[in-house]
């Protein structure tokens, strides 16, 4: 895919790019060398409505040897329980609401403009009859002639019609062709399953759309906000090394996505050691809890470094799980509780996992990594030559959805602030920006974006855990170029020396 140029001009030879039809978004770049990539890797006018948007715990020390499922039942704090699942309930009444209208897919729709930054999208089934009922998975940008992407938020009206409301133009004048892609229809992004019907289908396309702003010059090196932001970076305290580093050891616990963006300190982890990572390749449910979540964290040592440290406080536990819940989401994970408290399970086997953390690392700073938007209609499948391997692939695309994602990531928010845990954001990073996803996955970055992300966490003055705000477009080329600038001279990830 062709990425923006340094300061947000494209400048990929014509030999690494790949061209697609106008879908609304940039064309792919193509890396010469996959398996490495695969590695590395509010100014507003109308409002966006209502967006759709416990237990005591044996300690880790107490071994468990099989994975049977884990008791929750016990007494704690009901506070996280009843909010989160009265927005599971909710989410779910939703769905049902859809299936129970009985309408068959959207397959096409109009765009109407409501004013400056919004527009209301009509949907229709075949022959283009209009429908009465919601449940689409819409993904809504404006891709500018610099591949500079503008995302919308997506409103389901539940009556067959939907506001995008583009949040975060900043002021800025944004211009390109505007595309509305269905990834699920009737509600099938909400299926409590791994094999949803995938749609991933280009419904409408406006070129030359405008949204009014203020111009600004093209940004150069010698951009005032570019040695701004270069300075502000450097002063601040993070995690990475690149900084006056907060911790001395970093122990991180996820999936690749999370593998992918502690890679972005890659002298912590090839010369100092000092961070240390874990992927337990399995969701986080209640069989899975303790032989892969908690009994790890004796098994990979950091229990007993941790209790040999000199200065505990200056111990991190990244942690995160999320992505693989949806991609490999099972009914059968539902069964010990009604069927409309969604993620019902997760959530359990959450607490227990944080509550284990934290008695295993009582003066540890605990970080939960937010879980990352996945864009399925970015997959890309068809070049995978093995039938085998080509299967598996798609499987992944089907379990891919938005609306899912969301509303887990809503979910463990709601659990994890009841437990004092910071969140690092990056949801809102992610959702944004689509072209830097590896090419054809749709669910893991590019090297770039996970620098930005590792880059833009870090421990303000105020003595709490913070997240550069990236929204506004002409913020986030900035610093894009900034992690370009440094990759280019041989520093950070390796896959850019």
């Amino acid at each position: 895919r062709q990425l923006p140029g340094l300061f947000g001009n494209g400048n990929a030879s014509m030999s690494d790019v790949l061209s697609l039809p106008a879908v609304g978004r940039p064309p792919r770049l193509l890396s010469s060398d996959r398996n490495r990539t695969a590695r590395a890797a509010k100014t507003a006018e109308i409002s966006p409505g209502d967006s759709d948007s416990h237990i005591h715990e044996t300690p880790p020390s107490v071994r468990a040897t099989t994975g049977t499922a884990v008791s929750t039942a016990g007494g704690a704090s009901k506070g996280w329980r009843e909010e989160a699942m009265k927005v599971a309930r909710a989410a779910y009444h939703r769905v049902m609401r859809v299936k129970n209208c009985k309408e068959p897919n959207t397959a096409g729709g109009s765009l109407e403009r409501i004013n400056n930054t919004a527009w209301r999208f009509i949907s229709t089934a075949a022959n283009d009859v209009p429908k009465k009922c919601g449940g689409d998975d819409l993904f809504v940008q404006i891709v500018s002639a610099e591949y500079w992407e503008h995302v919308a938020r997506v409103t389901d009206h539940e009556n067959g019609t939907y506001t995008a409301w583009f949040d975060a133009t900043c002021g800025e004048e944004a211009r390109g062709n505007l595309t509305v892609i269905l990834q699920f229809s009737v509600a099938q992004g909400m299926q409590m399953t791994r094999r949803r019907k995938r749609i991933s289908k280009l419904l409408t396309n406006l070129t030359d759309v405008v949204i009014e702003g203020k111009k600004f010059p093209p940004l150069t090196p010698t951009s005032p906000e570019v040695a701004e932001a270069s300075q502000a970076a450097a002063a601040r305290v993070g995690l990475s090394t690149n900084n006056p580093a907060k911790f001395d050891q970093i122990f991180a616990m996820g999936d690749s996505l999370m593998n992918h963006v502690t890679m972005a300190d890659w002298p912590a982890i090839t010369t100092k050691r000092r961070l240390k990572f874990f992927k337990p390749f399995t969701p986080l449910n209640n069989y899975t809890l303790r032989p892969k979540f908690i009994n790890s964290l004796v098994d990979q040592g950091w229990v007993k470094q941790y209790n040999e440290a000199k200065s505990k406080e200056r111990i991190c536990v990244l942690f995160n799980s999320g992505v693989w819940d949806i991609l490999l989401m099972s009914p059968e994970q539902q069964a010990p509780y009604p069927e409309e408290e969604l993620f019902r399970d997760h959530l359990e086997s959450l607490a227990l996992w944080v509550d284990s953390i934290k008695e295993s690392f009582p003066l540890a700073t605990l970080l939960w990594k937010e879980t990352t938007e996945v864009h399925t209609h970015e997959g890309d499948c068809s070049f995978i030559k093995k039938e085998k391997q080509r299967s598996a692939c798609m499987q992944r695309l089907e379990g891919m959805s938005s609306s899912a994602i969301r509303l887990l990531r809503e979910l463990q928010e709601i659990l994890l602030k009841s437990k004092g845990i910071p969140i690092l954001r990056n949801f809102d990073l992610t959702f944004r920006h689509p072209a830097f996803t590896i090419p054809g996955d749709g669910r893991h970055y590019n090297p770039w974006l996970n620098n930005m992300m590792w880059n833009g966490w870090y421990y303000s003055d105020k003595g709490v855990w913070e997240t550069q705000d990236l929204q506004c477009p002409r913020n986030f080329h900035v610093h894009f170029g900034l992690e370009k600038n440094v990759s280019a001279v041989g520093q950070g990830h390796p896959s850019f020396g």
